[in-house]
């Protein structure tokens, strides 16, 4: 994985912006005196990435001067040619990601990324993040990959221990003592022992027990089953019975109401006809009448004006509008011919007056073999003075360049006077209806205009031909009580017979709806003799069934239930801390013979080159702590040794460290001023260390230019702002120099 580019809008003290286009070499060397920036470009690139989970840091990083937005975007490469591009708002919390695929950047990812959210967009943004880098948490991420000032030791945390261990300072075999304890307390099993304890325990005693009371209560079950069947099959005859004597009552009483519905629909229907003809004709009246009001309020309010225009009005539009546009032009060009006028000056000519006098002094040094020496000199210096302000006086152009200024204005003048006549003319022959608005506005109220009045010649054509009104209301008048009236007594019966208002409009379905009743009627009365005859029977096998029942079935039911789920408990408990007693003794066993030992060596063997092999080995313990061996085998502790080899050390875990975690991803090292406490000798074993990492990015920000024999390309953050004095409202752009 690579940086290939970043950029900051509005970031800490890059308020108005910074773009770094990072090189192609392995080590990228930022310098830049102190407050430069250098720490804040490394915050940056976390925080485009991470967000920031605390957020007074979010508002530590704000502009501190005006600025356009609060964002940045990070360019990254991976080793199989994949290309990302990650852009963050640092306002809002919001990111995208987008993806190369061919020749252009897809957003494959936008929404919400905050670090202290938990929404889905949160969630789905750092996991992407983490298929990328590796890691989730920028804590973990800079902890493994970031090296601050004089922070080497402090930075191998809990966290990274954790990550590493997978545990802190914990007994394992005290805690594997504790679970093998309360594993035999559950049961007589032992899967780790050949013979298994013969005395039941917690699990064996409450199975026992719970297969007794679920024996009795199956019994108990079954005789008062038999019991409630017998229950229900007499209440369901019950009900019924009753059911089948009221829906007889109700059928027959609406036989009765269909007879009296049938006639009432056929007058109705024909009511029905002659008001809906009389209603569509007075309906379609007053809509034109309407109409035809609405129109001759709109001209009367804000269109009475056009009818003092003519059908060449929108022709004179377009006119309007060409010439107003001309005008508006050759008035830009005689304002800029005006303010040329006005600060054009005359300027001397010192080439030419420079060039007479180097002549005038020549003549004079012509002069010296005839005359003096001192007579010539001073002939040649009065000469050379004399042509000096003359030439400067000559060939300037001045009075042509202000004569052909005052002629342009001039000319421009007489074609302002021009246009604003013809303009004139146009609102002239328009009555003056171009002069109270826009144009545009008011071609749009002519052509609605035109519309509105072709609109009422068609309505006043319509309403002559529906006829007189007063005609019209009084046929709808007569209708409509007529056909008041029938709906009135629909209604009546449709209050008492509700069933009938789906079918009041078809009569053969009324006609089949009255067949049914009395077909129905007639089946209900004969099931009600024969219900009666099985309800009888039914309330005698009740009777002698309730005798045989006197159990407790609930509190029975009530007991089996609490054993139940304590047994399950107890077995859910049993077969989980046999997973966690086998998972725990294996991961103990890996962990001591795989990880932290080739952890142990990696660090030994990057320790070793910085010394000079003056340490041995590097022997890390289950927390992460490191011993030290000489080459005699003595053992050291790190508070023994001094605080710029406890920096070399620390430096060789956390590389260690970083490459251990990152085999799937190969991250960037980002090294902020860590080697303060180097001498000459330990940096140059440092530098070869850094050299052999030739698999990673190196990203370095220092003040110490004597760093720059490190890298073949140098990112100067102090050259950057100084060429960006002279436009200082502009971005910085940072690209690599070639030593």
């Amino acid at each position: 994985m690579r940086i290939e580019r970043l950029k900051i809008n509005g970031f800490g003290s890059f308020n108005r912006g910074i773009e770094i286009d990072f090189g192609d070499e392995r080590l990228s060397l930022v310098i830049g005196r102190n407050e430069a920036g250098k720490s804040t470009i490394m915050s940056a690139m976390f925080g485009i990435l991470f967000g920031f989970k605390d957020s007074a840091l979010q508002r530590k990083f704000e502009p501190w001067e005006h600025y356009d937005e609060y964002s940045g975007e990070i360019e990254l490469s991976a080793e199989d040619g994949g290309r990302w591009i990650i852009r963050r708002n640092f306002a809002d919390n919001t990111a995208e990601i987008l993806e190369r695929q061919g020749e252009d950047f897809v957003s494959v990812f936008l929404g919400s990324a905050n670090p202290r959210g938990h929404a889905d967009d949160d969630i789905d943004y750092y996991r992407r993040l983490e298929k990328l880098v590796g890691f989730q948490d920028e804590a973990v991420f800079r902890g493994t990959v970031f090296v601050g000032q004089s922070a080497i030791e402090t930075s191998i945390n809990d966290q990274i221990r954790k990550l590493v261990t997978g545990s802190t300072s914990t007994d394992f075999k005290g805690v594997l003592h504790e679970l093998h304890s309360r594993f035999s307390e559950l049961t007589m099993e032992n899967p780790w022992l050949t013979r298994s304890k013969s005395k039941p325990r917690k699990i064996e005693v409450l199975r026992e027990g719970l297969d007794g009371d679920l024996g009795r209560l199956d019994h108990a079950r079954t005789s008062f089953m038999l019991t409630l069947t017998l229950e229900q099959e007499v209440k369901k005859l019950e009900e019924r019975q009753e059911q089948n004597k009221k829906q007889l009552e109700s059928e027959r009483a609406a036989f009765k109401q269909f007879e009296r519905f049938l006639k009432l629909v056929r007058d109705r229907e024909s009511a029905r006809e002659r008001f809906g003809e009389a209603d569509k004709r007075r309906a379609k009246f007053v809509e034109m009448r309407d109409r035809m009001t609405a129109i001759e309020k709109e001209v009367k309010q804000g269109l009475a004006v056009f009818t003092r225009v003519g059908d060449e009005f929108p022709e004179l539009v377009a006119r309007l509008r060409s010439e107003t546009g001309e005008l508006e032009q050759t008035e830009l060009l005689l304002d800029r011919d005006r303010d040329l006028l006005r600060n054009l000056k005359p300027r001397p000519n010192d080439k030419l007056g420079l060039l007479l006098a180097l002549l005038g002094l020549m003549a004079g040094g012509m002069l010296i073999p005839v005359l003096s020496t001192a007579v010539g000199l001073a002939i040649g210096v009065a000469a050379g003075l004399g042509f000096f302000f003359v030439g400067r006086t000559l060939a300037t152009g001045y009075k042509e360049r202000k004569a052909e200024l005052e002629q342009q204005v001039a000319d421009r003048g007489a074609e302002v006077k021009r246009r604003r006549q013809a303009i004139e003319e146009i609102i002239a022959r328009s009555h003056g209806v171009l002069g109270e608005g826009s144009p545009e506005k008011l071609l749009e109220d002519y052509r609605r205009f035109r519309s509105l009045t072709e609109e009422r010649r068609e309505l006043i054509t319509g309403m002559k031909v529906l006829g007189d009104w007063a005609e019209i209301d009084a046929t709808y008048q007569k209708t409509a009580e007529e056909n008041l009236r029938c709906n009135g007594l629909m209604e009546i019966i449709l209050a008492d017979a509700p069933y009938l208002r789906e079918m009041s409009e078809d009569q053969m379905a009324i006609a089949r709806s009255m067949e049914e009743l009395r077909r129905r009627s007639d089946e209900l009365a004969e099931e009600i003799e024969v219900t009666a005859e099985v309800l009888t029977e039914a309330r005698i096998k009740l009777a002698r069934a309730t005798a045989d029942v006197d159990y407790d079935i609930p509190a029975l039911e009530e007991s089996v239930d609490q054993q139940g789920r304590q047994l399950k408990r107890l077995e859910l408990e049993r077969d989980a801390l046999r997973v966690v007693i086998d998972t725990l003794e294996e991961c103990v066993t890996e962990f001591q013979e795989g990880d932290l030992t080739k952890l142990s060596e990696e660090v030994s063997e990057i320790f070793r080159g910085i010394t000079s092999n003056r340490y041995t080995r590097v022997t890390l313990s289950p927390n992460m702590e490191p011993m030290l061996t000489k080459y005699d085998n003595t053992h050291i502790q790190p508070s023994d040794l001094s605080q710029g080899t406890q920096d070399q050390l620390y430096f060789a875990m956390r590389v260690a460290i970083a490459r251990h975690l990152s085999r799937k991803v190969k991250l960037p090292f980002f090294l902020d001023d860590p080697f303060v406490n180097f001498d000459q000798e330990r940096l140059d074993v440092t530098k070869d260390m850094l050299d052999r990492l030739d698999d990673h990015q190196i990203v370095m920000v220092t003040c110490d230019r004597d760093y720059e024999r490190w890298s073949d390309e140098i990112l100067d953050l102090d050259s950057a702002r100084a060429e960006s004095m002279a436009n200082p409202e502009a971005s910085l752009k940072l690209e690599p120099r070639a030593l």
